[in-house]
């Protein structure tokens, strides 16, 4: 039980992180988009903001996995 709870404590530190991060590239290539100095990628259409929706919807039910399976030992096998 202890090792769940810190995979989903792990998992939403990791998630809010990316969050954050995407969140301050939009603000970024939106603002750098108004002032015409160069041009960062953006979502313009549906299926990139469907990408995006559907890849952090993945981030979010495998980062806790993904931290169960880095951090678990692996069985000790007898050696015979």
């Amino acid at each position: 039980m202890q090792l769940r709870q810190r995979a989903y404590a792990f998992s939403y530190k990791v998630f809010t992180g990316l969050c954050l991060i995407g969140l301050i590239y939009l603000a970024i290539s939106l603002d750098v988009a108004d002032s015409g100095r160069f041009g960062l990628w953006r979502p313009s259409s549906f299926d990139h903001w469907n990408a995006i929706i559907w890849g952090a919807i993945l981030y979010a039910f495998t980062l806790p996995t993904a931290y169960i399976a880095w951090t678990v030992k692996a069985p000790r096998l007898d050696a015979r």
